[in-house]
Formats: structure tokens, C-alpha cells, sequence
């Protein structure tokens, strides 16, 4: 095997091995290797960075739909809601459908249990209630909106924490 450093022959100790042992390979081969971790430890702390900003985005905005909600009963059985029984509950869940992540409409005050955790959402009762909470256009705009992606940035995020915490500060002062 020839070394990708200096290109002579050598006899490797692993088949993984692509250097030679010359001091200045190994130099070589050294920095590479540090600047592939410095790119995979950069890599993965904005990927850390952006999965915190995901999470207060959907803490703020579950918090916001809960505290709307709270007087209108759960969407799937409209049985009141009880405060320490109350979800977020998506009609198009959030992880295959992302463009409706924060759609207000989207996500509604639900039974933890049994609607939406033990009933996996209840999806059919959601479907009919939501027409009689909203209209029957509002449903066929959101199945069509259901089939688009959307990649948040960190800024989208920020904005969409903003955009949710007014929303809820203006309950509160009502």
C-alpha cells in the first residue's frame, strides 16, 4: 500500500491504515484528523443549538394553545378539559407534517387520556368537531397545506417563539 502522504510504500499495521509512520505523516495525518472532529463537533452543536430552539418553539406554542383551549373542551370528545389531562393535540402530526407545526389551527386543546395518547389522537371525532368549530374550507385548506415541508431556521424559530408568547400574554390580560 503507498501512503496518501508521501506516496511511498509501506506495509500497513490495520487495513484502515492509510499513512505511513515518517514523522511527517503522521503530522499530517493528525491534523486532518483534527479538523474532521473539529468540523463533526461544530456540526453537532448546532445541531444541539437548533434542537433547543425546536423545543421552546413547541413549548410556546402548546403552552398558547392550552391556555386558548381551556374553556372550549377537548376537540375530539368536547368533554371539558381538565388542566392536568390537557394536550396539544395535532390533527396532522407534527413530525411527518411540518409546515403545520404552528398552525394554530392545526393543533387544539385535546384529552391527554384517552383521546389523544390511548385513541392516538382520536383523528376521525377531531376531524368532525373541527368542522363544527371552524368550517369545512378551514379542513380542506389545512389537508392541503398537510402536504407541504418545511425546514425551520433559527430564526423562524425565534420569530415563532415571539409570535406565540404575545398571543399568550394577551390571554392572560383577559
Amino acid at each position: 500500500m503507498r501512503c496518501k502522504n508521501c506516496k511511498d510504500k509501506f506495509e500497513p499495521k490495520t487495513f484502515l491504515q492509510k499513512y505511513c509512520f515518517k514523522d511527517e505523516c503522521i503530522r499530517v495525518f493528525v491534523e486532518k484528523n483534527k479538523e474532521k472532529v473539529w468540523k463533526e463537533k461544530v456540526k453537532k452543536h448546532k445541531q444541539g443549538e437548533k434542537e433547543t430552539w425546536l423545543k421552546l418553539a413547541r413549548v410556546t406554542c402548546h403552552t398558547y394553545i392550552r391556555l386558548r383551549d381551556k374553556d372550549k373542551g377537548c376537540i375530539s370528545c368536547e368533554k371539558p378539559l381538565q388542566p392536568k389531562n390537557t394536550d396539544a393535540g395535532h390533527m396532522w402530526s407534527s413530525g411527518n407534517h411540518s409546515y403545520l407545526r404552528y398552525n394554530e389551527f392545526n393543533i387544539n386543546g385535546q384529552c391527554s387520556r384517552p383521546c389523544n395518547k390511548d385513541k392516538a389522537g382520536d383523528i376521525n371525532n377531531y376531524r368532525i368537531n373541527f368542522i363544527k368549530r371552524y368550517s369545512q374550507e378551514l379542513l380542506d385548506e389545512l389537508d392541503q397545506q398537510a402536504k407541504k415541508e418545511k425546514r425551520y431556521s433559527i430564526d423562524d424559530l425565534k420569530e415563532i417563539i415571539e409570535y406565540f408568547k404575545k398571543k399568550t400574554n394577551e390571554l392572560k390580560l383577559y
